[in-house]
């Protein structure tokens, strides 16, 4: 899996006063509203159950990706210019701006980090997806970051070797 700016964390702080429900409560809603259990990974579904918790919370990464055995890299900004106003409700308070992308980067390098089938490119540029050309990190664009992730993936995949930063055999 690929996930350009696809990464929206289960957050309930801030957003205007004027705002009816949280990010994250629109989302749950989303989730009973539509009955999209059947829609998400059914493990989480099934722990989150056993476990006596909302389901709904599957439709956040950070939840779901623990349960899920499909290789993942992901492209994404700790402060997205999508999230912060739609998630956060200020893109404009550093401190809150901050605070933000602290809890994101939390989530993210949890999700993320000691696992041999997941990979990244994590910048806090202002921006939402689509930039695999424009942002560099130590030199390395994201395209290349990607490129690199998956060619080891798949080296591992077809011999069973895991190559420096790949993962066990195929999912």
């Amino acid at each position: 899996v690929l996930s350009d700016g696809g990464f929206f964390a289960d957050f309930s702080e801030t957003k205007p006063a004027a705002a009816a429900r949280t990010f994250a409560a629109q989302m749950r809603a989303n989730f009973a509203a539509f009955n999209a259990s059947g829609g998400v990974d059914q493990a989480c579904v099934a722990g989150f159950r056993a476990a006596g918790a909302d389901p709904s919370a599957c439709y956040f990464a950070e939840h779901t990706l623990p349960f899920s055995r499909v290789p993942t890299f992901a492209l994404q900004s700790a402060t997205d210019g999508w999230q912060l106003p739609n998630v956060l409700g200020n893109e404009t308070d550093p401190t809150l701006v901050n605070g933000y992308r602290q809890f994101l980067s939390s989530k993210l390098l949890a999700a993320f980090s000691g696992r041999a089938n997941r990979g990244g490119f994590f910048d806090s540029c202002l921006h939402h997806c689509g930039l695999f050309d424009s942002i560099r990190i130590d030199g390395t664009r994201m395209a290349d970051a990607f490129t690199e992730w998956f060619a080891a993936q798949r080296l591992t995949w077809r011999t069973g070797v895991a190559a420096p930063g790949a993962g066990g055999g195929p999912p």
